[in-house]
C-alpha cells in the first residue's frame, strides 16, 4: 500500500497517530499505559477544569479524569462489541500542544507520560509494589522544580520576575558559563535524587556516593537532556543542554560569548557542532524511536546511577548496584 492511500489511524482518547492498537482499541501507547496505570488507584479523580468536557476543549492530556473516563467509555463499548464512534477533528489536540517545537517556551502542561516541575506525586502507599519507581519519580519532580528555580534565579531580575508573574518557563540559548554552573547544581541534585531513592545509596560513604555518580555523570546527564529534548523539541534538531537552556545550529555562534577562557571561537564551534550532531542528537533520535513512559524513563534515569560499566568499582559496591538494577528492572516489569 502507498503511503497515499495508507489510512491514517488516531488515538481515539487525545488524537496522537497511532500505528497499532492497544487494549483492543485504537488508543496510543501512552493513553494505554496511563489507563492500566490508573485503572486500579484507590482515590477518586478529580477534573482539572471542573466542567468534566476537557474533551471538547483540547485538553484531555492534561487531566487525568477526562482522560480516564474517556478511555474507559471506549474500552467498555468495545468489550461489549459495539461500534466505536471516531475521534472529532475538533477534539484532537492541536498540532502545537501536540508536538512543541518553539524554541522560546515549554509547555505549560505536558502530557503525563512527560515527567518535570509541573508534575507532583502522592506520597508513596505502605501497600505500593514499586517503591522504588514510585520514589525515583517523586525525587526527580522534586530535582526539576530545584533545577528550575536554580535557572530562573539566575536570569534578569525583570525577566525572571515577568516570567514568575505569567507562570511560564521560556527555554533560552545556552551559554558556556551557564551550562558550567547548571551541571554542577544538577550533580549535587542526582546526589540527593539517589539518596531518597535507595536505602542502599544512603549507607554509603559521601566519598563512594560521590564517585559513584560522578562517574557516570556524563551518561546521566546525556539521558536527561535526550528526554527534554524529544518531548519539548521533537520535529527539529534542538536540543536541552541545562533545565530551561537549549542549543541548535543558530545559537551555537554564541554560546562561547562569556567564557573566561581564550579560545579559538571559529574552530571550537565547528567541534562542538559535530560533537553535538554525533551525540546529542543521535541520542534524542533513539527517544524518538522508543518513546519511553514515565516509568521507562525514570527506571532507565535509576540505572544509570548504578550502572558499573565504566567505572572501578569493588566488588562489594559491585554487588549493591547489581542488586538495585535487578530491583528496578523487576519493579517496571510489574
Amino acid at each position: 500500500m502507498t503511503a497515499a492511500l495508507k489510512k491514517t489511524i488516531k488515538c481515539l482518547i487525545c488524537g496522537a497517530p497511532v500505528n497499532h492498537s492497544h487494549l483492543g482499541i485504537d488508543s496510543c501507547r501512552a493513553c494505554a499505559v496511563f489507563y492500566k496505570r490508573t485503572v486500579d488507584l484507590k482515590h477518586q479523580l478529580v477534573c482539572k477544569s471542573g466542567t468534566n468536557d476537557c474533551r471538547k476543549k483540547g485538553t484531555i492530556i492534561s487531566c487525568r479524569k477526562c482522560r480516564f473516563d474517556r478511555f474507559k467509555s471506549i474500552y467498555d463499548r468495545a468489550c461489549a462489541s459495539e461500534r466505536i464512534e471516531p475521534i472529532q477533528d475538533d477534539d484532537v489536540l492541536s498540532d502545537s500542544e501536540q508536538c512543541p517545537d518553539d524554541p522560546t517556551k515549554a509547555v505549560d502542561e505536558p502530557s503525563p507520560t512527560f515527567i518535570d516541575h509541573n508534575n507532583y506525586f502522592d506520597c508513596v502507599a505502605s501497600s505500593s509494589n514499586t517503591p522504588i519507581i514510585d520514589r525515583m519519580k517523586q525525587a526527580y519532580s522534586a530535582l526539576c522544580i530545584a533545577r528550575k528555580a536554580s535557572e530562573m534565579s539566575s536570569l534578569n531580575d525583570t525577566v525572571m520576575h515577568d516570567q514568575l508573574g505569567t507562570g511560564d518557563m521560556v527555554l533560552i540559548p545556552s551559554k558556556y558559563f551557564m551550562l558550567i554552573t547548571q551541571s554542577q547544581m544538577f550533580l549535587c541534585g542526582v546526589i540527593d535524587f539517589a539518596l531518597f531513592a535507595f536505602p542502599d545509596f544512603r549507607k554509603l560513604t559521601n566519598e563512594i556516593r560521590y564517585s559513584l555518580v560522578q562517574d557516570n555523570f556524563r551518561l546521566i546527564s546525556s539521558l536527561d537532556m535526550s528526554y527534554r529534548s524529544h518531548h519539548l523539541f521533537p520535529n527539529n534538531d534542538t536540543t536541552m543542554l541545562t533545565y530551561m537552556s537549549f542549543a541548535n545550529e543558530e545559537s551555537l555562534s554564541n554560546f562561547y560569548e562569556d567564557c573566561p577562557i581564550q579560545i579559538n571561537n571559529e574552530f571550537t564551534i565547528e567541534i562542538s557542532r559535530k560533537n553535538r550532531k554525533r551525540t546529542s542528537c543521535m541520542s534524542k533520535s533513539q527517544f524518538l524511536k522508543v518513546k519511553p513512559t514515565v516509568d521507562e524513563f525514570i527506571s532507565l534515569f535509576g540505572l544509570s546511577i548504578w550502572n558499573d560499566y565504566t567505572s572501578s568499582l569493588s566488588s562489594e559496591l559491585s554487588e549493591i548496584a547489581s542488586k538495585n538494577r535487578t530491583m528496578i528492572i523487576e519493579e517496571l516489569h510489574k
